[in-house]
Formats: C-alpha cells, sequence, structure tokens
C-alpha cells in the first residue's frame, strides 16, 4: 500500500497487479485508474489494521495507526474526505499520539 501511494502521488494511474508476472506478461499490463486502485488497497489496509498491533513491541513497526494514517493519505488522493475524515478521527479520539507542545526543541538535539 505505502509503495503504490508513493506511484500513483509521483504518476497518477499505474499499473496495477496483486499476483507475481511472468515475464511474457511484462509488456501487456496497462495502467489502472488510481480510484479502482486506491478501492482495492482500502481493503489490504483494513485486513491489516485488524491483524496489527495498536503498539508494537519494536519501534518502527507498522501499527493499527499507521495503516489507518496511509489509508487517509490515500483517500485525500482520490478525494475521498469521508474515508480519510473517519480514519483520521480513529486515530485523534484514540489518544495515543499528541502534537508536540513545543515546536522549537523539534529542531534541538535535546528536542529529538
Amino acid at each position: 500500500a505505502w509503495a503504490y501511494l508513493n506511484l500513483m502521488t509521483w504518476y497518477g494511474d499505474v499499473v496495477y497487479y496483486t499476483q507475481p508476472l511472468q515475464p511474457e506478461q511484462y509488456e501487456t499490463q496497462s495502467q489502472r485508474p488510481k480510484e479502482e486502485i486506491t478501492k482495492a488497497l482500502y481493503k489490504d489496509l483494513d485486513e491489516a489494521y485488524a491483524g496489527l498491533d495498536l503498539n508494537p513491541a519494536e519501534r518502527g513497526r507498522m501499527s493499527k495507526h499507521m495503516a489507518l494514517g496511509i489509508k487517509a493519505r490515500l483517500a485525500m488522493l482520490i478525494n475521498d474526505y469521508q474515508t480519510a475524515a473517519e480514519a483520521t478521527n480513529t486515530i485523534i479520539k484514540s489518544g495515543n499520539h499528541s502534537l508536540n507542545p513545543n515546536y522549537q526543541a523539534m529542531f534541538t538535539l535535546a528536542g529529538q
């Protein structure tokens, strides 16, 4: 989902496939509309959300809220504001994340 989000952000409609291609299929694939790809990725992200931990044991691992964040960014890409609002509201209302209260400190060694 993350890779396709980046590809669609940079290029718009892209080639999308869910199974490995055989060499003879490489040049026969055509671009799909980003709306179609996004709808398929919503399903993948919903499944990921169900199987992920809220707070993974290892730092940097995918979490439930990361899956929702990617879903929100995909939704914004295709102007699906309702889905974006639902995903971000779930993250905000969880209370697990907050803004840094000292903006300037983020740019100092002590604030990292």
